[in-house]
């Protein structure tokens, strides 16, 4: 084995077996001098060469040069030794530790060379670390800004394709409740009879909405009525008035802001987190008025569109009355039949099985269907009736001057064309019943009568085919 082999070569020793080496070696002289006077001493004779004081002082020079051969070596290794254990508590990363040499030779360079890379890499993670914090918050609000970009689009484009507003709010609240991990979300509006509804709300406990269902909602809105800028509340706060929020709705952090109606405060959105680490600034603030506006936005138009429904009078896909209108029409014709006694009849029909036929064929071919069955129904009435859509599959006719019996007539004649039709256009499985009320005997209002024919179709669908008077 040669000595090139890692466990028997010096070089890969350390400095302190070095040292003991060094030193092993250096005490040689004294054991030589020892050897030689061995050897020169004649025991025959008892002759020695040298005085027993020259022997001595001869061992005591010899082992004080070793001794100070083995100090000097020890003063270059020990340091290097200790810069050694030193430089690998570093490179572990430890950047606070110190080389603590005090020489000024070429050993105490570089432990003060090694202590200045050591205070710059310190000085560089303490920077870098900085960086990083900056760096985490720079991301917490970029990405505060995407869920309110996500959540504002996403929003907007429920308002623009006239999504329902429990949609809307539902969407709004759980976007909320991603702002600064909120414990709870909560979104109340004030109805026209002063009550308060809560829309939305996601956190909240049994007992807390049962406490805004009393008289806590009525309490945060008069708040918001005298703050309408919103109100942050935090731990900083100790006015009787946010003591008492955050007694109530049980957090410390809570943050409110007012929804806008034709600048009238119409309910409040509110979020609120049991961090006690976490709170809401005038940023979050600002959020939520984006969002409390987009609100606003949704209930206006939500409101403009139930207003233009009320006002339009005709079906966009048959191009008949509409339900509301029809309703409306038999008042009017209720009562000029009152006033001049004469007979008037509301007739109902619905097509049997629509459901079933429009997953088997599709939208286009069931559309095709109504068409189709309106125009047969305008064909088969007079100009004074009015036809119109009164469901998906259901269809209503007023016949004014018509008694019971002569509208149960018309409407078997009109049902067998109906299903005629069927027939030729090979419609399997679609069918045709229907109803009749009458006025007076069903009813003295239109309510009374579109009832009556309503309790009586649902008869007629369990029987098929069959006209129900």
């Amino acid at each position: 084995m040669g000595l090139t082999n890692k466990g028997l070569s010096l070089a890969s020793r350390g400095l302190q077996y070095k040292l003991r080496i060094a030193f092993s070696l250096m005490s040689i002289i004294p054991l030589l001098v020892c050897v030689y006077l061995f050897f020169v001493y004649n025991p025959y004779t008892s002759k020695i060469p040298f005085s027993n004081l020259q022997i001595i002082i001869s061992l005591v020079v010899s082992a004080g040069i070793a001794a100070i051969g083995f100090l000097l070596a020890k003063q270059i290794v020990d340091p290097i030794v200790t810069i050694s254990s030193e430089v690998k508590n570093i490179a572990n990363g430890q950047y606070n530790k110190t080389i603590e040499i005090s020489r000024e030779d070429e050993i105490g360079d570089l432990g003060n060379a090694l202590n200045q890379i050591t205070r710059h890499i310190r000085d560089n993670m303490d920077e870098l670390r900085n960086y990083g914090e900056r760096t985490k918050e720079i991301n917490d609000e970029i990405n505060k800004r995407v869920i309110v970009l996500s959540g504002l689009l996403q929003i907007s484009n429920l308002i623009t394709q006239g999504a329902a507003l429990k949609e809307i709010f539902d969407i709004t609240v759980s976007r909320l409740a991603q702002l600064k991990n909120s414990t709870w979300v909560l979104l109340v509006i004030k109805e026209e009879t002063d009550n308060f509804k809560v829309c939305a709300q996601q956190g909240i406990s049994d007992n807390l909405q049962d406490s805004l269902l009393t008289d806590g909602a009525r309490k945060i809105f008069d708040v918001m009525l005298l703050n309408k800028s919103g109100l942050i509340v935090g731990k900083q706060q100790t006015d009787s008035k946010s003591v008492e929020l955050q007694h109530m709705l049980g957090t410390i952090n809570v943050l409110f802001m007012p929804i806008f109606r034709h600048a009238r405060v119409a309910g409040f959105l509110g979020i609120g987190t049991s961090h006690p680490e976490v709170e809401y600034t005038n940023d979050d603030a600002e959020l939520l008025v984006v969002f409390a506006k987009q609100i606003s936005i949704a209930i206006e138009n939500d409101y403009l569109a139930n207003r233009v429904q009320k006002l339009e009078i005709k079906d966009a896909l048959t191009g008949l009355y509409n339900k509301s209108f029809i309703l409306n029409r038999l008042d009017e014709e209720i009562k000029r039949a009152v006033i001049y006694q004469r007979p008037c009849a509301f007739l109902l029909f619905s097509i049997g099985n629509f459901r079933e036929f429009l997953s088997s064929s599709g939208e286009l071919a069931s559309e095709d269907v109504l068409k189709k069955v309106a125009k047969l129904l305008e064909k088969n009435c007079r100009e004074i009736d009015k036809v119109a859509r009164y469901g998906d599959s259901e269809f209503a006719v007023i016949l004014p001057e018509k008694n019971k019996k002569q509208s149960v007539i018309l409407a078997e004649e009109i049902r067998e064309k109906i299903e005629n039709f069927f027939v030729q256009e090979k419609k399997v499985g679609l069918a045709v019943c229907g109803a009749v009320s009458e006025n007076p005997i069903d009813g003295a209002c239109a309510k009374d009568l579109a009832q009556k024919a309503e309790s009586l179709l649902k008869l007629a669908k369990e029987e098929k085919n069959v006209i129900k008077s």
